[in-house]
């Protein structure tokens, strides 16, 4: 309860709190849960990502991480997991996504969106194995959010581009 209180508080830091999860009758001991999100960060419903492995080597079922995506830039709460399910049926790789209940203590703290983690467990998945070496030599990008940009021409120089994307 107080490591629940000081992540709402404290909801701009990147800070971890030890935590348990259950689903489904199956529990992960000792996970490590902070706050996330750039626009979608909220000290009343936070956005977190939640890392198996934090502290102890683990995973749980299958995965290393999750987020618990917030939907708070989102009022209908399904546009993301509509559109990542059309892209998986296009054969688009796409994270796999849940709508879940979130209990925190035995309360009720809202509606979320469980996503899978993107990291080289979803590209093993996606992508497959050769010889035990998972296809995942290229870039993952991530938008680096600076102001609001709908996608617009920026120009013919690359460099307005490449300062909102970072390579992983």
């Amino acid at each position: 309860s107080a490591d629940w209180a000081k992540l709402k508080e404290h909801f701009r830091e990147n800070d971890y709190y030890p935590a348990d999860l259950t689903w489904n009758g199956l529990t992960v001991r000792n996970a490590g849960i902070r706050s996330r999100g750039t626009g979608s960060r909220s000290g009343v419903k936070p956005g977190l990502r939640v890392d198996f492995n934090r502290y102890a080597d683990q995973d749980f079922l299958g995965l290393k991480s999750v987020v618990l995506d917030n939907l708070t830039q989102d009022a209908s709460g399904i546009h993301e997991t509509v559109t990542m399910a059309l892209y998986a049926r296009l054969g688009i790789p796409a994270p796999r996504e849940a709508h879940a209940r979130l209990y925190v203590n035995n309360e009720y703290a809202g509606l979320y969106v469980i996503v899978e983690s993107v990291d080289k467990d979803l590209l093993a998945r996606v992508f497959g194995a050769i010889d035990g070496n998972t296809q995942n030599d290229g870039y993952l990008y991530e938008y680096n959010w600076e102001a609001e940009w709908h996608l617009e021409h920026l120009g013919d120089d690359l460099r307005p581009y490449k300062d909102r994307f970072d390579p992983k």
